[in-house]
């Protein structure tokens, strides 16, 4: 019996260590993530989760709108007739359309990507749609599945891009909406800028360096603020980038990209695959 009881406690013990050990996949690893506070903290919980370090960089700062001079002529009622399709790609663009709308438009359906399925729903809009591709372009190829579409409208909301370029996700999906005979009303619900911040200035010279593993972009915004702060040429640490629209956003800015994930529904998509990165890497 104490035998069974000695070989059960090793047992044990053997499977906490692989599970402790499968849980810090990323320890000693300093990864720099450049996303702005609103998406910053969940990728480095993901992260941190898995045993890296995680130096924070956010290289741009959002300011939602509290309304949207563009629909202030339209009632709520009205708003909800006017668009066949409301498109909020992102956490900030949903805070905008609900400070103009307070959830007049519940029953509307709505086009999201990914986690923010769950905040939009929070906010009592329950007809909202995730597409399987968590993209912008995802969301045309959800849409281009009604067989109505021409001469329709589409709200979108985006934010105004300020002293750094816009990245190409937008424009793109306005010219693949409108290929399909969509009128697409865009209305800048916040605006995005880099940030200007000293206390940066000793990341920037340790990307300089090379004392950092990887530098993980989550959108294009970032990758032209980092841009402003650094030139690409003196980045001496592997790039991951969290999809290929952001990577094509890299490429635009002369970045060499040495990890594109091919999942990017969620940060803990990212985190895995920069795992499977470093894994590969060995």
């Amino acid at each position: 019996m104490k035998l069974i009881i000695y070989l059960l406690i090793g047992l044990s013990s053997i499977v906490y260590n692989g599970n402790q050990k499968k849980d810090k996949e990323l320890k000693g690893k300093k990864i720099v993530i450049t996303a702005p506070k609103i998406y910053a903290s969940r990728l480095k919980k993901s992260l941190e989760k898995k045993g890296a370090s995680v130096i924070e960089l956010n290289s741009i700062e959002t300011i939602v709108y509290q309304s949207l001079k563009e629909l202030k002529q339209y009632k709520s009622k009205e708003l909800s007739k006017k668009y066949r399709y409301i498109v909020l790609p992102s956490r900030n663009a949903i805070k905008a359309f609900y400070n103009h709308d307070k959830g007049a438009s519940s029953n509307k359906t709505i086009y999201v990507i990914g986690k923010d399925k769950e905040l939009i729903q929070k906010l009592g809009y329950k007809k909202a749609i995730c597409p399987k591709e968590a993209s912008m372009h995802g969301i045309a190829k959800e849409i281009s599945k009604d067989k109505n579409v021409n001469g329709k409208t589409l709200l979108l909301i985006v934010p105004k891009v300020s002293l750094i370029p816009e990245p190409n996700v937008v424009p793109n999906f306005i010219k693949e909406i409108e290929q399909m005979g969509i009128k697409c009303h865009k209305v800048y619900g916040y605006t995005t800028r880099p940030i200007i911040n000293k206390h940066n200035k000793n990341i920037i010279e340790n990307i300089k360096k090379g004392k950092y593993h990887l530098i993980a972009f989550t959108s294009g915004g970032e990758i032209f603020a980092l841009s402003k702060m650094i030139n690409p040429k003196n980045i001496k640490c592997k790039i991951a980038c969290f999809g290929p629209y952001t990577a094509s956003n890299a490429k635009i800015a002369h970045l060499k990209v040495d990890m594109i994930s091919k999942k990017y529904h969620s940060f803990n998509d990212y985190t895995n695959s920069i795992i499977e990165f470093f894994n590969t890497k060995k």
